[in-house]
């Protein structure tokens, strides 16, 4: 028992004094920076150790070289050049970019860059390779564009890298991808796949083509979506494992029932539903064991059964989900789950905890929507935080060559140079003070402003969701009720909650919070109100100026279009297909008022002969009726051809 103690007690020795020596070894590798020799040394040791490959793993150690790195950059702008200043702030931008301090890598990278012809070609490229990966990974895509060209130009055309086939076009077909310009993504995917291809690059050619019919699916473009999705199978399905790097059949077989998975997507989309099961039951069935593919197939599963009506299976699924979803970060999949399990909860009338999951979605959303608040904040203060260093850098220039001018003026004029720079100081020091303020209540105002915007946002936000909870309410008591008088009045009152939910969603969407895009939401509200009327077939033409109404315009015009689409559904046509017409233009336009005019239109069987005697006393356009009233508007009804109403109302303007 003695002899085990001892061997432990040794051992525990052994492992400290391993620790202590290699502890001793690195600061052993840096001495202070005295002379240019020294600044020399400790430069080119801190160039070697940044161009090694590394990992997550060695971010501690490129923390204990952050005090080295500064002491580069404090002795270069005491005593060195500008090529040493240079190379001292490049050495400090690759240990925090090893270190993984982003923002401050960030700051540092965009300083030198404008200067960074001073730097070899290799560390040039490596400089804006580090500056392209940290801008990816705060998603700054702004900044990726921005930088892409310099890519082209210092990479692919200097380098001609041609023997893997990659170019920079992938880097901005991706980019553009993320941040939604399909369009132009899709055009990048087509241009690279060749380049792949040309190299014998299977696995890229075909994931170019996927990536491309991805961007056409995004565009609701499915026939498009179809023929790269085909095209990537040819790719991934031919013979050999050309160019394939450390990647097998079995790779090949899961990236091919990926790229299936795609294809039942649209399937779902055109409503096809147990054809996109059935490819959705065979994912799940890959057996694979990336936690990602596994939830998004049971996710992909539970929605198809849901689509079906067969809670019970959707239900098993999605709790499938939410348990495998643990195992890995991935808000936007949770989000997505929380919602479905939501709907189903909900559609079982478990109201109760239907909201619970409902809530849990608005936290997470909230908090997507915190972090690219937060980051896009710290990336502005980074960029500050530059053109602060650099005008700080002048103007300490400018005071020295002020001072050395001052120095070779006449002796007669000491006593007026003195006495002006007294005054130029004090008036500076005022300036300063003045700028200093106005900043800070420019700052104060501007995140007053901002949390006013965020909780104006958040209010539509929330009457939006608790209006669509109602509505989701009414269709249950609808499915339910008996009595048909009684299922069209909650049918009604759905499609007006409907009108009103739209009118907040698009209110939290876009950037203004007063005004409502009437071009916008008057065809969203036609193609909803069309679609959700079983058995109709009804046409529209909708003919709307660019016009931005406020929410007391924009509620009663909506309510007024849906109980109109109604009226059209129920009494226009018969089994025949019929059309409606929707105008809203400007008439005119004085300094504070502007003139609407709004008609409506069909070409059904229009009203009674007598409908002039009675039609003020039917609900529809009594409602019709209170509605204009309710916009101080004019309102004219024909019913001799078809229906036709027209309604004048003015809006003042703030």
């Amino acid at each position: 028992m003695k002899s085990i103690v001892a061997f432990i007690v040794l051992g525990i020795l052994f492992f400290s004094v391993t620790a202590v020596s290699q502890n001793a070894e690195n600061v052993s590798l840096f001495n202070p920076i005295e002379t240019p020799s020294q600044f020399l040394k400790t430069k080119q040791k801190l160039l070697t150790l940044t161009a090694k490959r590394v990992d997550y793993s060695d971010q501690a150690v490129f923390k204990d070289y952050l005090p080295f790195a500064n002491a580069l950059t404090r002795w270069s702008k005491q005593n060195g050049s500008d090529e040493d200043i240079v190379y001292a702030n490049y050495c400090l931008f690759q240990v925090l970019y090893h270190a993984q301090k982003d923002l401050e890598a960030i700051s540092i990278g965009e300083r030198i860059f404008p200067k960074k012809e001073m730097l070899l070609e290799m560390h040039q490229y490596w400089l804006l390779d580090a500056l392209l990966a940290l801008y990816s990974k705060i998603e700054a895509y702004d900044d990726v564009l921005r930088l892409l060209p310099y890519k082209q130009e210092e990479f692919f055309k200097k380098y001609n890298v041609k023997g893997r086939g990659n170019t920079y076009k992938e880097d901005l077909a991706m980019t553009l991808y993320k941040i939604g310009d399909y369009a132009k993504a899709v055009r990048y995917f087509k241009e690279q796949a060749p380049e792949y291809k040309s190299v014998g690059n299977q696995l890229m050619t075909s994931s170019m083509y996927n990536n491309a019919g991805l961007s056409f699916f995004k565009m609701k473009e499915y026939d498009s979506a179809l023929v790269y999705y085909e095209k990537s199978i040819v790719e991934i399905s031919l013979p050999g494992s050309s160019k394939i790097e450390g990647r097998d059949e079995e790779y090949k077989k899961k990236f091919k029932n990926i790229i299936l998975g795609n294809i039942a997507e649209i399937e779902f989309e055109k409503g096809n539903i147990d054809k996109a099961l059935k490819t959705f039951l065979v994912e799940l069935n890959d057996n694979t064991r990336e936690y990602q593919i596994v939830t998004a197939a049971y996710y992909n599963v539970a929605r198809a059964y849901y689509k079906k009506g067969e809670i019970a299976l959707a239900t098993k699924y999605i709790d499938s989900a939410l348990t495998s979803v643990t195992s890995y970060n991935e808000i936007n999949s949770i989000v997505k789950l929380y919602d479905l399990k939501g709907k189903l909860l909900l559609y079982d009338n478990n109201i109760k905890e239907a909201e619970n999951y409902f809530n849990k979605k608005e936290v997470l959303q909230d908090s997507i929507r915190n972090i690219q608040i937060k980051r896009k904040s710290n990336l502005a203060a980074a960029k500050f935080n530059v053109d602060f260093k650099e005008r700080e850098l002048i103007t300490t220039k400018q005071e020295v060559a002020s001072k050395t001018r001052a120095l070779r003026n006449q002796l007669i004029a000491l006593f007026i140079t003195l006495l002006l720079l007294g005054l130029l100081t004090y008036f500076y020091v005022r300036s300063v003070q003045d700028k200093r303020t106005i900043s800070q209540q420019t700052a104060s105002l501007e995140t007053s402003l901002h949390e006013k915007e965020v909780l104006l946002k958040e209010v539509h936000h929330r009457v939006k969701n608790n209006l669509q909870v109602i509505s989701s309410l009414l269709q249950l008591q609808s499915k339910k009720a008996t009595d048909d008088t009684m299922k069209k009045a909650l049918n009604d009152s759905q499609r007006h909650i409907h009108s009103m939910a739209l009118v907040h969603q698009m209110l939290y969407q876009q950037d203004q919070y007063t005004k409502i895009p009437m071009q916008s939401y008057l065809k969203k509200l036609v193609d909803q109100l069309l679609y959700s009327l079983s058995g109709t077939h009804i046409n529209s033409l909708i003919e709307v100026e660019n016009i931005e109404l406020s929410i007391d315009k924009a509620i009663p015009l909506g309510l007024m279009l849906s109980e109109l689409i109604t009226n059209t559904n129920k009494y226009a046509f018969d089994d025949e297909t019929g059309m409606i017409h929707v105008e809203l233009k400007g008439l005119s336009e004085s300094e504070k008022i502007k003139t609407y005019h709004f008609s409506y239109s069909d070409n059904g069987k229009g009203l009674a002969p007598d409908y002039k005697d009675h039609i003020s006393k039917t609900m529809g356009f009594r409602l019709i009726f209170m509605l204009a009233e309710e916009m101080d508007g004019a309102i004219e009804v024909q019913g001799d051809k078809g229906l036709k109403v027209k309604v004048v109302f003015k809006e003042i303007r703030i």
